[in-house]
């Protein structure tokens, strides 16, 4: 969206009792789609945790009419972010979507957003935080997940002709400033996830290595570089990355397997870390437990939080999701709303809880970690082989652990899970390009592959230079995406945005149908100072 869709006049306050162009007796405003092109706003299906889809056709490449682009869109439609109503739409189905196996594909890719690698964290937040604060604030954060896309939902009947675009709502709202915010905001969320994406490939990088057999894999910066320059950087650069739809699948196949080793794990029994191992094996005893509430509340403790508003970020790619539906149909609307983020919630929920009261002290911040059984050691020569009774110095761990991969199923998952993170970076980055071409050049800039290129580029070095900086610690690019990124998207803006609507349409800030969303604004607000402090205090 350009600046001349600033200062959009609203139509009616109460749309309920009058028909559509008749609000108010005020002529409705010009829609993007009458004008003779335009191009999807990219960067308001930007990518979560797993990278939304909706905005990683290629758009770029010209300009269309909405509707067409959109159907493009929607044959590789995604989220996570692709968060919201993927699930949803499996479970209530979708009266008006087209049967091809395009928008199958993209359901089952928005259903991969919502559900992103970011769920890898979760028992680690459990461990840190305990269980009942881990519950409680999951919970939280779904219920007023729910009421912002409630307000996205009543946002609709304030849009020109009713469309159903995240941009556009900001446009609508606050004219080139809420364009502004809006890709603002989905840059940082994209920058968060791809950084963790060159993380994650970091720490799985040298696994694949010693499973093809090399006893002494490359450092995890050397993997790092290799997959950005002949993997990451030709991918970025694709001007049409729909081939790429496919793998979304895969994702979602690997992102449920994680999910069913937390639970085959519990039900297992697995006592990998409960049992007593020979040296140079080093592993403390588990005195504590399960931990029903941490031990002390520390800034710590509750900097783990912010991974769990980076696993439900979906409210941007939300009114994309439910394009087909009837503007009326706000029961269904709803219905795909609360059941993406109840099936997320779920998943999450024995996710987090099996795999901690699996592992317990020993939670690592990556399960898949858990799964490999991967464990300290003592360096060579460091102890004394032949006394039971010889203790590791702490200087004297290996910063490298050691994982015993017994499981070829476990190795097998360890393997997909790299090649959905390799695959969901180039779509991830579509969205992010979209985002910062927004803000610099505008969407209505002619294609260039200069610049198509130079982003692409200029994005991977700066990703994977940050990513080398934070090293194996990918808790730390969760908590800190969560922290800012994740309630902006989820909370602030959707809230800021109808508070600004129902203003334009002449409801008073004392209306209690406006102070809902100035509740949520403030909330989501605080949220982000919260956790903002937290993670510095914890620094």
């Amino acid at each position: 969206m350009t600046g001349q869709d600033d200062g959009i006049m609203l139509a009616a306050p109460d749309p309920s009792a009058l028909s559509k162009g008749q609000r108010s007796g005020v002529t409705p405003p010009v829609s993007p789609v009458q004008r003779p092109a335009r191009q999807l706003t990219g960067h308001s299906a930007a990518a979560s945790e797993g990278g939304n889809m909706r905005a990683r056709v290629s758009s770029v490449n010209s300009m269309v009419s909405y509707q067409e682009e959109y159907m493009a869109c929607r044959q590789i439609s995604e989220n996570a972010t692709g968060h919201g109503g993927n699930v949803a739409t499996l479970i209530f189905g979708n009266r008006k979507r087209d049967s091809c196996a395009a928008v199958s594909s993209g359901i089952f890719n928005l259903a991969n957003t919502i559900m992103g690698a970011s769920l890898t964290g979760l028992p680690y937040v459990v461990s840190m935080a305990g269980i009942i604060p881990y519950l409680t604030f999951m919970t939280l954060s779904v219920a007023v997940g729910y009421c912002t896309i409630c307000f996205l939902i009543q946002s609709i009947d304030y849009l020109p002709e009713n469309k159903k675009d995240f941009q556009l709502l900001g446009t609508t709202a606050m004219g080139q400033a809420g364009a502004n915010f809006t890709a603002f905001a989905t840059w940082l969320s994209c920058y968060g996830v791809m950084i963790a994406y060159f993380v994650l490939a970091g720490i799985q990088g040298p696994f694949m290595f010693e499973l093809m057999g090399f006893e002494n894999p490359p450092s995890p910066w050397i993997i790092q570089i290799g997959i950005a320059l002949f993997v990451l950087l030709p991918l970025s650069c694709l001007k049409d990355i729909s081939k790429l739809a496919p793998t979304s699948f895969v994702a979602i196949t690997v992102f449920a397997s994680v999910a069913f080793m937390g639970v085959y794990s519990f039900v297992t029994n697995d006592s990998f870390y409960k049992e007593n191992h020979p040296a140079p094996i080093v592993m403390k005893p588990d005195t504590v437990g399960y931990k029903w509430f941490p031990s002390e509340l520390t800034w710590t403790s509750m900097s783990q939080f912010p991974t769990i508003l980076m696993a439900f970020n979906c409210q941007y790619a939300f009114l994309p999701t439910v394009e087909n539906f009837d503007s009326k149909k706000t029961t269904d609307m709803r219905r795909v709303g609360f059941g993406g983020l109840f099936a997320a919630y779920s998943v999450y929920v024995v996710l987090g809880l099996c795999a901690y009261m699996t592992f317990a002290g020993h939670t690592m911040d990556i399960v898949l970690l858990n799964f490999r059984h991967c464990h300290d050691v003592c360096l060579p020569g460091r102890m004394d082989l032949t006394d039971p009774a010889a203790v590791c110095h702490p200087d004297d761990i290996d910063p490298r652990k050691q994982c015993e991969d017994t499981s070829a199923f476990v190795n097998a998952l360890n393997g997909l899970f790299l090649f959905a993170v390799l695959m969901g970076y180039p779509c991830v980055h579509f969205s992010c390009r979209k985002a910062q071409i927004a803000l610099t050049l505008g969407l209505d800039s002619g294609f260039s592959w200069n610049v198509h290129i130079g982003i692409a580029v200029f994005n991977l070095l700066a990703t994977l230079g940050i990513a080398i900086l934070v090293g194996t610690d990918v808790s730390l690019v969760f908590r800190w995406t969560g922290a800012v990124a994740s309630p902006l998207l989820s909370f602030v803006l959707p809230s800021l945005f109808y508070f600004m609507l129902l203003g334009k349409a002449g409801l008073s800030i004392t209306s209690p149908k406006r102070l809902a969303p100035l509740v949520v604004l403030c909330y989501g607000i605080f949220i982000v100072f919260f956790c903002v402090l937290c993670n510095i205090m914890d620094a």
